[in-house]
């Protein structure tokens, strides 16, 4: 709830009075559960499920692997793992007969071409990935996909999809640079009432080439150094594919859009594997075990 405050107030001290009144609505509806059973489609879908892992993940990445039974509504054909070469992750990949990608493959050059931020390079890597999850779309030959952050799992049943629309997950959260760097990629206002940063998305391979396409055009050269060039917005948190593509899908193609509030939760690993319940687990969809956050003492 302070997390939730402090939003407020930031929204309020930018004047940004349409965010405050759309994030006190999000907070309702979570309270009254809006929306938060899932919606089931008759007939499944083939889907595949994409990683983009580093080997630190692999002490939750199974957990999250188990719980895709969750999600409704698809058939898993695989289950795709994108890593750098000759890790633990590869290892994982082959004894658990899942795809390995090697990372370098999707973009052509690796997490050392874009430094970010420039004095460090520390969150070279947080960028990176998210561009290796647009870059997907140009090697897979499904028409979407599911990537699903690797310390996210699903405790109760998610949909993401349903009647012809995708679902795009509102989160209470709020990072002013997202909103900035889509405005700035794309010259156009993000109208976007929510964050969508919410640990998993379902990506139109035909959208992501559109979005990226036009961020590219716009901007003069590739859409991944247009999105790198964001690195001056904010010095630690520059930009977010999700809310990004989710923001511009929403905007673009509303008929085919669908809001849900994001049911998460965030602990570390270790309250996680000592708190988690079913009585916690009944008015959530998700649990995020972020290896950063420390147990609470």
């Amino acid at each position: 709830m302070i997390r939730k405050v402090s939003v407020l107030i930031n929204m309020f001290a930018n004047r940004d009075l349409r965010r405050c009144l759309g994030l006190l609505f999000l907070i309702l509806a979570k309270l009254f559960k809006f929306r938060f059973n899932a919606h089931v489609e008759s007939q499944k879908v083939s889907m595949e499920i994409v990683y983009v892992v580093a080997d630190k993940d692999l002490q939750v990445l199974p957990i999250s692997i188990a719980s895709l039974h969750h999600i409704t509504g698809i058939d898993i054909t695989r289950i795709v793992l994108i890593a750098r070469p000759g890790g633990s992750v590869e290892d994982f990949a082959r004894d658990c007969n899942l795809v390995f990608v090697n990372e370098n493959d999707i973009l052509g050059f690796g997490t050392d071409k874009y430094v970010y931020p420039y004095s460090s390079g520390a969150r070279s890597g947080w960028l990176y990935q998210q561009m290796l999850k647009f870059g997907w779309s140009f090697k897979t030959q499904a028409q979407s996909y599911i990537v699903v952050d690797s310390d996210t799992v699903f405790v109760n049943d998610v949909s993401f999809f349903s009647a012809g629309k995708y679902h795009f997950f509102a989160s209470t959260e709020w990072n002013p640079p997202y909103s900035l760097a889509y405005e700035k990629l794309l010259g156009e206002k993000d109208e976007s009432l929510w964050s969508y940063t919410a640990h998993m998305m379902i990506f139109d391979v035909y959208a992501v080439k559109v979005l990226l396409s036009s961020i590219g055009i716009r901007q003069g050269g590739s859409w991944h150094n247009a999105i790198a060039n964001m690195r001056s917005v904010d010095p630690h948190s520059c930009f977010s594919e999700y809310h990004t593509y989710a923001s511009w899908f929403i905007k673009h193609n509303p008929k085919k859009s669908y809001i849900i509030p994001l049911y998460n939760k965030s602990l570390s690993p270790t309250e996680y594997l000592s708190q988690v319940n079913a009585n916690s687990m009944r008015n959530l969809s998700t649990f995020s075990m972020h290896s950063y956050l420390r147990a609470s003492r």
